[in-house]
This record gives structure tokens, C-alpha cells and sequence, in this order.
């Protein structure tokens, strides 16, 4: 390291010894701002050697003039570099952001620039400056990353019918979204800086605050739903769904629940409604698969052939021995209604005459999954109207 003119030795000594090492780039300028010295990453990072760099002012130098500019895009003049500030200030400068377009840089690079005068020199001016240059390009780009990453989460979640809040550390509420039917229970919409238990119900805010407890003790998604009723809806169900965040915040999401709830409870209704039919019905009602096994069936099925629900779910019907009723059966296979009105064999012996009505099952996707048959035994109606018309 060359000489600094006008620079005590002992500094000298000093930034040559113990400089070279330092990540960030080291520079020295006279109280006219002008570099005297500077260090090995100074010229790595600026792209200009120890001999180009010094005898420039700061002002003069390519890195920290006109094609400087400061983090919020204004242009740095030399009242604004931060080592002729600090000189006429006589005292340090906070670390500043700068950006620069370096030689062979086609994207500008981030440098974060502290500045601290030397000792007041006879005329009680500073003697100098040191100014430190950090690159912080990388830190600045993954910062814009997730600031727009952070952008477009902020939409997405916005742009969702639930009820959203985020809450900072403290249970504060930072960001919030309130959803397409949550404005019969939230009494509010000014929530920034207040806790959820402020605005919503007591029941509600204390179910969240249980589920986010949780979420951060396990760091996994946690979900509790709740039932309130409001002025205007009665009775709806919430489901909330919380996540807890790093940095001890919170994410939030309330969806209404209740419409999915409330077909839940018709379907269990409707559910309940054909199992009473199916079970009390007078007339025998079984159900087989594609393969023509009893799959299901109820008590007036069971009475008719005379044996046990357990002995005769799973039986084939190709198996028995009289199939007057088979075509009507795959009839209900191949997607068609039918029927069989007729003697039927028992056991070897007539077992009477029966009406037999068979229809299909089908999915979703029109194909036929099963087939139901509703049978009833003739034989005691025809005796009835035979004695009927005999007079007897």
C-alpha cells in the first residue's frame, strides 16, 4: 500500500496491516473528501484499482457520483455523499443504503456505506473520514423478492371470501380481509392494532385464541369450528384454520361453514328418513351388486325367504334355485326398470306368487353401481279376491 499523502503514519500502519482482511470495503479521504487509501475489497467491489481510487474525490469517483443514487431513487450530489457529510458534520454518519452502477455491471449493486470522522486536526476540523462499503446487493434483491412474493400472498388472500387477519407477535392484528357474509357478526372493520377479542365474540375470540396457542406450541395447522347465532343468519357454523409464523405472528383464516353444515344435516336427515322406510317397510326391499350379490336388505325381505340377515346379505341370487326372477334382475344391471309378476319356487315346492319390481343404481357419472328390488307376496291377496268372488 502506497503512501497516503497528508495521512498520519500510524493510521497508515494501522488500515495496511489490518484492512486487507476486512469482507467490506475500507476507504480513507482527506477532509476535502478526496481517497487517500483504501483496502483489497475496495477495489474488488468498486471494480477500479488502488491507484484509480486514490487521489478521486468521493464526489469524482464513478462508484458515489452521478451514477449514485439513494434507496429511494433520488440522485446523490455532493451533499448528500455520506463522507462529505459526516466531514462537515464532524461527527458520524448512520449507515446508509446507496446504489450504484459499477464498471461492468449492467444491473446496479446495493452498497450499504458507513462514515466516521478521524480526530479534529490543529484547526479543530476532521482530519478525515473512513468510510466502510458493504455489498448488499444479494439482501437487497431477496428483500424485493419477498416483498413482491409478500404482494401477491397479500392478494391472493384478500381476494378470498373467508374472513383473514394477520397478527403480529403481540396478538395484534396487522392485515385483516373480512370475507362475503361475516358482517353479521363482526361488528367492526377499523382492526389494525386492535386483538381479535375486541371486535368479535366473546366465544369466537376465545376459541381462536386457544387454536393459535396451539399453533405455535406445535407448529402445525391448527382448526376448531364453532356454531353463533346472529341477527340476521341464526345459527351459522365457522370453521377457523390458524398458522403460526417464525417470527411468533399469525395467520388466520375464518371460512362460513355454514351452508356446507347445514346440507350435512339434511343429508343426515334424508339419511335417516330411508333407513326408517327401508327398514319399516311392509313389502321386501333387498339391494345387489353388479355381481348379483345381496348386499343389503330389510326385516318384511328377510321374513319372506325365511332366513337370518346374516345368512342371506352376500348371497348370490344366480345361486338359487328358482331364477324366474333373474331377467328383471339384469334388467336393473344393463340400466333398465323391470319386472316379474308370478310363481316362485321355494325349496323345491311353490312358495307362491310374487310381484317383483327392480330399478338401477347409478353414480355420479350415469353408470350403474347396484340394483334395488321391491318384492311383495300375492298369494294371500289372490286367496282374499278369490273368496271375494266365490262369495264365501
Amino acid at each position: 500500500m502506497s503512501e497516503p499523502p497528508d495521512g498520519p503514519a500510524v493510521q497508515h500502519r494501522l488500515i495496511e496491516r489490518h484492512t486487507d482482511a476486512i469482507g467490506s470495503a475500507v476507504l480513507i479521504c482527506d477532509p476535502d473528501g478526496v481517497i487517500v487509501d483504501c483496502n483489497r475489497t475496495a477495489t474488488e467491489l468498486l471494480g477500479l484499482s488502488r491507484s484509480e481510487l486514490v487521489g478521486r474525490s468521493v464526489v469524482d469517483a464513478e462508484w458515489l457520483s452521478a451514477a449514485s443514487f439513494a434507496e429511494d431513487g433520488r440522485p446523490l450530489d455532493e451533499f448528500s455523499v455520506p463522507a462529505l457529510a459526516d466531514l462537515r458534520a464532524g461527527r458520524s454518519i448512520p449507515p446508509t443504503v446507496v446504489g450504484a452502477h459499477l464498471q461492468g455491471q449492467s444491473e446496479p449493486v446495493w452498497i450499504l456505506v458507513c462514515a466516521h470522522p478521524l480526530p479534529l486536526d490543529d484547526q479543530g476540523r476532521p482530519a478525515g473520514a473512513v468510510l466502510t462499503v458493504t455489498d448488499i446487493t444479494a439482501q437487497k434483491r431477496a428483500e424485493a423478492l419477498y416483498a413482491a412474493v409478500a404482494d401477491e400472498l397479500h392478494g391472493v388472500l384478500h381476494a378470498l371470501p373467508d374472513l383473514y387477519f394477520m397478527l403480529d407477535a403481540a396478538g395484534l392484528v396487522v392485515d385483516y380481509n373480512i370475507g362475503s357474509g361475516f358482517d353479521a357478526f363482526v361488528t367492526s372493520d377499523d382492526f389494525v392494532g386492535r386483538r381479535p377479542e375486541e371486535f368479535l365474540p366473546h366465544d369466537f375470540a376465545r376459541a381462536m385464541r386457544k387454536a393459535i396457542a396451539a399453533a405455535r406450541l406445535s407448529r402445525e395447522v391448527q382448526t376448531f369450528e364453532i356454531g353463533l347465532e346472529t341477527p340476521t343468519a341464526g345459527l351459522a357454523y365457522f370453521e377457523g384454520r390458524h398458522v403460526a409464523l417464525p417470527d411468533g405472528a399469525a395467520v388466520v383464516l375464518v371460512r362460513d361453514m355454514t351452508e356446507q353444515r347445514q346440507a350435512e344435516q339434511e343429508l343426515a336427515r334424508s339419511e335417516r328418513l330411508y333407513r326408517s322406510f327401508f327398514e319399516r317397510a311392509s313389502v321386501g326391499i333387498f339391494i345387489f351388486d353388479p355381481d348379483l350379490h345381496v348386499t343389503a336388505c330389510n326385516d318384511a325381505f328377510m321374513s319372506m325367504t325365511g332366513r337370518s340377515r346374516d345368512d342371506f346379505t352376500g348371497v348370490d341370487l344366480r345361486g338359487l334355485g328358482d331364477q324366474s326372477c333373474a331377467p328383471a334382475l339384469k334388467a336393473a344391471l344393463a340400466g333398465e326398470e323391470s319386472s316379474y309378476d308370478g310363481p316362485y319356487l321355494q325349496a323345491g315346492a311353490c312358495g307362491g306368487i310374487i310381484s317383483l319390481r327392480t330399478q338401477p343404481v347409478f353414480d355420479d357419472g350415469g353408470a350403474v353401481v347396484s340394483g334395488i328390488g321391491v318384492i311383495a307376496r300375492m298369494s294371500q291377496r289372490f286367496a282374499v279376491e278369490g273368496r271375494e268372488a266365490t262369495g264365501d
